[in-house]
């Protein structure tokens, strides 16, 4: 007879806020309160990709350097927030370390800032869809 595995249960907590270690640092997502934290930070970067005409969603090689020197200047303020490291620490950082936490914090929190940017136009509100499918069908 074969022996099977019993399954280790997740805690809930752990599927809907998942933490992952950088550097021997927890990384949670942001809660509501981080997220007004970090967000004058946010804004400026996107701002000033748009100034610059630096799209997004359709990022060009050429463009990458360009905003890694948009990014520079928040990108301190950001782990910071986020990882409750003082921010005095974080500026000494080497750009690899920093650019490791920054890509985590980013993996994690990409659906809130994409549901964040739904909400004010960048793509339809998840209603409006269901509505239209109903009047197609």
């Amino acid at each position: 007879m074969a022996k099977t595995k019993k399954k280790k249960e997740v805690p809930e907590e752990a599927i809907l806020f998942p933490e992952i270690e950088v550097e021997g640092v927890k990384v949670k997502p942001w809660s509501l309160g981080t997220l007004a934290e970090v967000s004058p930070d946010i804004d400026a970067v996107v701002e000033a990709c748009i100034n610059k005409g630096i799209d997004l969603d359709t990022l060009e090689m050429s463009d990458i350097m360009r905003v890694y020197l948009i990014i520079a200047p928040h990108a301190a303020s950001v782990i910071s927030k986020t990882t409750g490291i003082p921010i005095a620490e974080v500026e000494e950082f080497h750009p690899n370390k920093a650019v490791r936490f920054l890509q985590t914090i980013i993996m994690q929190n990409s659906d809130i800032l994409k549901n964040a940017l739904a909400l004010f136009g960048a793509e339809e509100i998840p209603e409006e869809r269901e509505e239209e499918e109903e009047e197609k069908e």
